[in-house]
């Protein structure tokens, strides 16, 4: 279709398609983001322990910014929630060290994937062509979107 201009009206009607596409897996994606019964300082801080590894509070009081009462209290939520632990560092005694339990880590990874699963599952649905197809077109959205030449442009032809 290279060379032939596509019509305003099906240019809209194609990016309406997309926008209702993202509008519906971001829909999914969101469900376990509503039902967190989290504040942001507290996720933060679940982020922060699941990056940095086991962290003394005086570790995550520096990444979160925060003074080390805060840091403290927010550890304890999530302490509280199931979600961290404390536990005495083996090299040196006297400093506690917080991290995330499993499900802890379980959130996080849940989090950060969104509706990965969900979209598996959808793509599953489609015919190999149907597939094919959208993973072509896909590939083309990215080249426009990145910049990137076109395949014939970069000295390969299909």
């Amino acid at each position: 279709m290279s060379g032939v201009k596509t019509s305003a009206a099906r240019l809209e009607e194609v990016a309406s398609r997309f926008e209702s596409v993202a509008r519906d897996l971001r829909a999914h994606s969101m469900e376990p983001w509503v039902a967190l019964d989290l504040t942001m300082a507290q996720l933060k801080t679940l982020f922060t322990l699941e990056y940095s590894g086991p962290a003394t509070i005086g570790g995550v009081a520096e990444k979160l910014g925060v003074s080390l009462p805060t840091a403290s209290h927010l550890v304890d939520r999530l302490v509280t929630a199931g979600l961290a632990r404390r536990e005495e560092d083996q090299t040196d005694r006297r400093r506690t060290l917080a991290s995330p339990t499993a499900s802890g880590h379980d959130l996080v990874v849940q989090l950060r994937h969104g509706g990965h699963e969900f979209l598996v599952q959808a793509l599953a649905q489609l015919t190999a062509e149907e597939l094919a197809a959208l993973d072509t077109g896909l590939a083309a959205m990215s080249r426009v979107l990145t910049g990137s030449p076109p395949p014939e442009v970069r000295g390969g032809c299909r």
